[in-house]
């Protein structure tokens, strides 16, 4: 699965820092989503979204990580 930006490069080429480091969050969690494909596990609807949320900036990587954990111990029963 490829995880799509949202803008285009043009977009926010106003500011070259703020575009390098969301590359390198869309290219850090392209390759979490192929490692965890590699597995062979099927990556949840919801996992993706909170994943196209960090690329873009909207949540923090210490928000990504507590969003998922949270979602896994409910999902499994430990909440």
């Amino acid at each position: 699965m490829k995880i799509t930006p949202r803008f285009t490069y043009k977009e926010v080429a106003g500011n070259v820092e703020e575009t390098e480091q969301r590359y390198d969050r869309m290219f850090a969690m392209e390759q979490a989503v192929a490692n965890q494909c590699v597995e062979g596990f099927n990556p949840t609807p919801e996992y993706l979204e909170d994943c196209q949320r960090f690329i873009n900036g909207e949540l923090t990587h210490e928000q990504l990580e507590k969003n998922i954990i949270l979602r896994n111990q409910t999902e499994s029963g430990f909440f």
